[in-house]
């Protein structure tokens, strides 16, 4: 009551000497009722016992020692195996054992297999045919455990490393520790490995690795596993393909292995070490070879690309074909090197055929170009610029030596453009003549005789008069020149 009068009461207002000592009354009060209460309580708790749960009464030298101390034993009694995973460095066991580490009970003093840690062979006991992670941490989360989130995740990171148990995704899937995020664990399923590898067989399965430049440390074979198939495959890839490489070589084995997981898939791969090296051995060769043959196979094909159909190449493009089909790039004997060598040493014969006649044409027509009276009366300027212009230089011998030189020489030259190049010529000749005598006579005009057939004498008479009324009829402008 009094502390209810002076809560609505409070202070005085105004201040006056006798609320003043109205107030302190009821403090006086108060403070008496209050102390009085304390007295009580005492008296009443002095002899208060405590009794543990079953009756055993706890004898201490007050009743806050002993209601702590009850209260202690019930605690003990009902997470009595909090102790074993009792450790604040199971977060760094999580982290050690994501990267793939064996080890990482290390951070928890405990230097043993995996499967004999107090609180890993709880965990995988509890898992048995499979348990869902919510279900392991809610097992592990209460009596008679109360153990922390770190220490449940961890000791299943560290099992998985192991080999002893696998984790399964939301679609079935095999889920690797480095791909394993703390919020997905809840939703992911854990199952006990039925297989186990012993020491012995690992160290077989990591010298099978090294064949192919994978380094595992011990414990973490399975991290490798799928990074020792993907080689595998490539390997195989590379062993064959398309004409004329060989047929790929069948990757039945390698398949089985791919739809396996964990310490199965891991078994499967010790017992089959000795074919695997094998294929190993066998691909890897396959690789190198058509690695190095097919390089002058890729110069045969960018080369016959620029190759016209003529008979002087047909028995070539014939043995090609039948190197394709049959797949005869790593025939003993070498069947490319010889094939190559024939299509150059073709080329080059035909290239060079194909020059001198050309030249012997071009020649031919520059020395009646340089007897023609018109020609020789220009300046040496003037036929420079009408040679030019006609695009006359004369060609340079072709370089066909090398290969490369060959090639760029078909590709500047195809087969099927020298008989045009000849053909051109005349013609670039004879304009050049027609230029030639134009700069002399200005007013000079070129005039092409009609074409006809002539079938009788009547038809020759009849051509040669529309011939003369055809040239009458220009020569009033200027001179004329018949083409």
């Amino acid at each position: 009551a009094a502390a209810a009068t002076l809560s609505k009461k409070g202070s005085p207002a105004p201040i006056t000497p006798e609320g003043k000592e109205a107030m302190a009354a009821m403090e006086t009060i108060k403070n008496n009722a209050e102390r009085n209460i304390d007295e009580l309580l005492t008296e009443a708790l002095s002899e208060a016992k405590v009794f543990q749960a079953g009756g055993n009464e706890i004898i201490e030298g007050n009743l806050k020692n002993a209601i702590l101390s009850a209260a202690n034993n019930s605690i003990h009694r009902l997470y009595q195996d909090f102790d074993i995973a009792d450790n604040p460095n199971w977060n760094k066991v999580f982290a050690k054992a994501k990267e793939g580490a064996p080890d990482s009970l290390n951070y928890v003093s405990f230097n043993g297999d995996v499967s004999e840690h107090a609180v890993c062979k709880k965990v995988q006991s509890y898992i048995g045919s499979g348990k869902k992670g919510t279900d392991i941490r809610k097992e592990f989360e209460n009596a008679p455990y109360g153990w922390s989130g770190d220490a449940i995740d961890g000791s299943l990171l560290a099992l998985i490393v192991a080999g002893l148990i696998r984790c399964l995704g939301e679609s079935g899937n095999v889920v690797n520790p480095k791909d394993i995020e703390r919020k997905q664990i809840g939703r992911m399923t854990f199952k006990i490995e039925s297989v186990t590898i012993s020491a012995i067989q690992r160290i077989q399965i990591r010298k099978l690795y090294q064949k192919v430049g994978l380094k595992a440390d011990s414990g973490n074979e399975s991290l490798k596993s799928d990074e020792f198939i993907s080689y595998m495959l490539k390997l195989a890839e590379d062993a064959g393909g398309v004409e004329p490489r060989p047929e790929k070589p069948g990757t039945s084995l390698i398949n089985e292995l791919k739809f396996q997981s964990g310490n199965e898939q891991l078994l499967s791969i010790y017992e089959n070490r000795t074919e695997l090296e094998t294929l190993i051995e066998e691909w890897s060769k396959l690789k190198v070879n058509i690695e190095s043959r097919i390089i002058n196979w890729n110069k045969f094909e960018q080369m016959v690309s620029f190759v016209s159909d003529e008979e002087v190449f047909s028995d070539i493009k014939e043995q090609a074909r039948a190197i394709k089909e049959e797949r005869q790039l790593l025939h003993d004997p070498d069947m490319i090197v010889p094939l190559l060598k024939s299509l150059e040493n073709t080329l080059r014969t035909t290239i060079n055929a194909k020059y001198s006649k050309y030249v012997s044409v071009y020649d031919y027509l520059n020395k009646r170009l340089n007897n023609s009276e018109s020609w020789n009366r220009l300046t040496e300027e003037k036929r420079t610029s009408i040679l030019k212009q006609n695009g006359l230089s004369k060609i340079q011998p072709i370089a066909l030596a090398s290969y490369e030189e060959l090639l760029n020489a078909v590709k500047q030259h195809p087969i099927k453009s020298w008989a045009d190049k000849e053909a051109a010529l005349e013609a670039k000749f004879n304009k050049a003549t027609e230029m030639a005598a134009k700069e002399l006579e200005p007013k000079l005009q070129m005039v092409d005789i009609p074409k006809r057939t002539l079938k009788s004498e009547e038809d020759i008479n009849s051509w040669i008069e529309e011939i003369r009324n055809q040239l009458k009829e220009k020569l009033v402008d200027g001179p004329i020149v018949v083409r």
